[in-house]
């Protein structure tokens, strides 16, 4: 009986442990963030921005993300961290990047789709950036 009872528990544990999640909160890899995404929409507290087909955000492979949005632009040095979730945007200005990051949430992410967002006390402010590709 024991015998029986320790077998059902290994056959659990190695289903329950082959089970993956997949699409949107796949794996979180730095290697499927790495492409030229178009601007879906940008939402934030006081701005509603619907992307056009201009606008992009390209993350490139040296940590480089390159930003067009309403015709503007932007380079931003990132950094996405062990937890596979945060990514750290760090703006550059005249070549330099800044010591200071903001924090953005992947909230999901697939082949087609990635939608990040950040959440801030000082000041009160939520933004939500959704990119298809």
């Amino acid at each position: 009986m024991k015998n029986l009872v320790t077998g059902v528990i290994l056959v659990c544990i190695i289903i329950i442990s082959s089970c993956k999640k997949s699409g949107d909160n796949a794996s979180k890899d730095i290697a499927l963030i790495q492409h030229k995404w178009m601007v879906v929409y940008v939402h934030g507290e006081a701005l509603r921005y619907n992307g056009t087909a201009e606008d992009y955000y390209n993350f490139v492979v040296n940590n480089i993300l390159y930003t067009s949005v309403n015709k503007r632009y932007d380079t931003i040095a990132y950094t996405l961290l062990s937890d596979n979730y945060t990514l750290l945007f760090y703006p550059i200005v005249n070549g330099v990047k800044s010591s200071s990051a903001t924090n953005f949430n992947i909230d999901s992410i697939s082949v087609n789709k990635l939608t990040i967002s950040n959440s801030s006390n000082n000041p009160p402010v939520n933004v939500e950036i959704s990119l298809s590709r």
